[in-house]
């Protein structure tokens, strides 16, 4: 039997990937690239540094609207913020995804960032700042604060705060599955950004999705 498949292709409907939870999407369902993309990014920043700080925050537009129904602002807004991040010496990866609920409906963003949590332990500040001045030069705004919608972690454990998920490798001889309760935690809630509802809208020849290369897997 194929697997199902929406208008980008495969769809799954499990409460998991790959053996690690993911919020399941009983009528639309998530796609499987958009899914594979975070885990190989996720296991690739893991594998290269002993701390992962993992960010994930929405890009919205102004009430005004008008801006262009492509993804021009979202490629200036990423290309700005990875450079300022290289700049600053820090490794990344990064995955964002687009989505529309209304074909006349302005898009908005959503975005995910693995960054070498031994470099930095905290989005709050100066990178929470630079990312709020990138997205309103590429919106062509004086400001875009409240644009930039950090997601909180409300649950208290060892590794959230700051703005995100510390991930810490496991001391040597306790290394088993590199699966551990945080990188579970987060790998389940960017999976929100697979799912296909909200994905239908875009123009044609308009990517859905983009991130940045994967340079080793695991």
């Amino acid at each position: 039997m194929q697997p199902p498949t929406g208008i980008y292709g495969e769809l799954t409907f499990e409460h998991t990937y790959r053996g690690m939870p993911i919020l399941p999407e009983s009528v639309h369902g998530n796609y499987v690239d958009i899914l594979e993309t975070l885990y190989g990014q996720l296991a690739d920043m893991t594998a290269r540094h002993s701390k992962v700080f993992c960010v994930l925050f929405t890009l919205g537009f102004p009430s005004s609207g008008g801006y262009p129904p492509d993804n021009s602002v979202m490629q200036r807004f990423i290309d700005s913020f990875r450079t300022y991040l290289n700049r600053a010496g820090l490794d990344l990866r990064y995955c964002w995804v687009r989505e529309q609920t209304e074909p006349n409906h302005q898009q908005h963003y959503h975005v995910s960032i693995f960054i070498d949590g031994d470099r930095t332990r905290s989005f709050y500040g100066r990178h929470q700042a630079e990312a709020e001045k990138f997205w309103g030069l590429a919106l062509g705004i004086p400001s875009a604060r409240g644009l930039v919608h950090l997601h909180e972690w409300t649950e208290q454990t060892d590794y959230t705060g700051n703005g995100g998920v510390m991930i810490r490798r496991p001391p040597v001889d306790q290394r088993g599955d590199w699966r551990q309760e945080s990188v579970c935690a987060f790998f389940q809630r960017v999976s929100y950004l697979a799912k296909a509802a909200t994905k239908t809208y875009a123009p044609m020849s308009t990517r859905r999705f983009a991130a940045s290369q994967v340079r080793s897997r695991v």
